[in-house]
């Protein structure tokens, strides 16, 4: 029972060494991947942005050619139905008589 406890000991304590000697290039690769976490999260958050930015500004684009057809269109719709009246104007309806 003795040679188990003094090997597990033994690893126990050379794993510790290990980790020791090693322990300043995993903290340096943690914080570089930490900072790369952190550029990426940066880069996606700015292009998001910037695809919010660009998207409003289609809608607002969009919407200002959409109510300038439609002005135009209702423009040439009076228009057409000024020229209809003036050619052809609408009978006069006359007043009917009541029966006494």
């Amino acid at each position: 029972m003795a040679r188990r406890v003094d090997s597990l000991q033994f690893i126990v304590v050379y794993n510790a060494e290990l980790l020791q000697k090693d322990i300043g290039t995993k903290v340096m690769w943690i914080y570089v991947m930490l900072g790369v976490m952190i550029l990426a999260s940066v880069t996606m958050y700015s292009a998001l942005r910037q695809a919010q930015r660009t998207r409003h500004e289609l809608e607002e684009k969009l919407t200002t050619q959409l109510t300038s057809v439609v002005n135009h269109l209702e423009n040439e719709i009076k228009s057409v139905a000024d020229k209809v009246d003036y050619f052809h104007p609408r009978p006069v309806r006359r007043a009917s008589k009541k029966k006494s």
